[in-house]
């Protein structure tokens, strides 16, 4: 029975190899999702900003925009492989 699964593993493996070089180009594309913020990391950026923004009103309002904004993110990427 080892047998028999090495040559089948063999003939698959060069198959593999033999359709790899008509292969010139491929893309595969997938999806990146960056997760939302953590509270602790947007009460961190709230303050890093206050440190920077002085006036009061200024201030809140971008931390209103941190806290509605923080959504996941997903990023759409394309691969283009060419040749083996």
């Amino acid at each position: 029975m080892r047998v028999f699964k090495l040559i089948i593993s063999i003939i698959l493996l060069f198959s593999l190899f033999s359709y790899q070089s008509f292969v010139e180009k491929f893309t595969i594309d997938y999806d990146y999702t960056i997760p939302a913020k953590t509270e602790q990391q947007l009460e961190e950026k709230i303050r890093k900003m206050k440190d920077i923004v002085s006036e009061k009103q200024l201030q809140e309002k971008i931390a209103a925009s941190y806290i509605t904004n923080n959504k996941p993110t997903i990023i759409q990427k394309k691969m283009i492989c060419e040749g083996k």
